[in-house]
């Protein structure tokens, strides 16, 4: 599925896990850091989240080869992806304590009545 080594039985399971874990954690950053926010404004954050989330994958990926070991296992090609999701679900959860502490107004017109 993923291309990977075919060592492990566990290899697939693990990688859809991963790739669930960063698709939720992007989305949860994406919603955090833009409520209260107009929805054209949500749909121009989301779209701009695609090409920064590659972004972010090639700087870790980047980084996880300078220190995988020369015969890498399967786990090494996984690193990556469970970094990714978890520097992710990090910054989310960073903006939703921020967003507690001074929330937003909205923006969004709402029926008087």
């Amino acid at each position: 599925m993923a291309g990977g080594l075919d060592r492990s039985p566990a290899e697939t399971p693990l990688f859809v896990l991963g790739l669930v874990a960063s698709l939720v954690a992007v989305t949860a950053l994406l919603l955090t850091w833009t409520r209260g926010r107009s929805p054209g404004v949500r749909l121009l954050t989301a779209l701009a989240g695609v090409p920064a989330l590659f972004l972010l994958v090639s700087a870790i990926e980047s980084v996880v080869r300078l220190v995988e070991p020369s015969s890498p296992g399967w786990v090494w090609s996984e690193l990556s992806l469970w970094a990714v999701a978890a520097a992710v679900l990090g910054a989310a959860l960073v903006v939703r304590r921020e967003s507690v502490r001074r929330p937003r107004t909205s923006r969004v017109r709402r029926p008087a009545g």
